[in-house]
């Protein structure tokens, strides 16, 4: 968020989300290339010429009383959880405390921001520290 020069980048202040403006990104990779983002989930679109990432699908719910992304929301296995770890009776909450601390794993942060996103892993899955890289658009 502090890196964008011309504040497309920025906080929402009632969920804490980071949101990005599309109409006030000029594309200028400062959130990318200047550690804005230590997680690599920015990508710059290239037919827009805008940063984007993830909104949660804040955008498109805000005004559903019961809100979770699209991607919990839509998951068959019932693999996804979403809510406030720091309220016991979430079921995110839930889901992290029955699964234990071993199992639980967040991304590297090496900026501190502390990561909210937290990866349960089956038994038989093995943790990978450092992240693959990802083209998400065709060139």
């Amino acid at each position: 968020v502090e890196v964008c020069p011309t504040g497309a980048s920025y906080r929402d202040p009632d969920t804490s989300i980071v949101l990005i403006n599309g109409e006030a990104c000029i594309g200028c990779l400062n959130c990318i290339n200047e550690g804005g983002c230590p997680f690599n989930v920015r990508t710059l679109n290239p037919n827009t010429n805008h940063v984007e990432k993830c909104t949660l699908c804040w955008d498109t719910r805000r005004g559903d009383e019961e809100w979770v992304p699209a991607c919990v929301h839509n998951c068959c296995t019932g693999a996804r959880y979403f809510g406030d770890l720091d309220d016991p009776d979430s079921a995110a909450a839930k889901a992290v405390a029955e699964a234990g601390e071993d199992a639980c794993h967040t991304v590297k942060d090496p900026s501190g921001f502390g990561p909210t996103q937290v990866f349960i892993l089956a038994t038989s899955a093995t943790w990978q520290d450092e992240p693959v890289e990802v083209d998400r658009y065709e060139k």
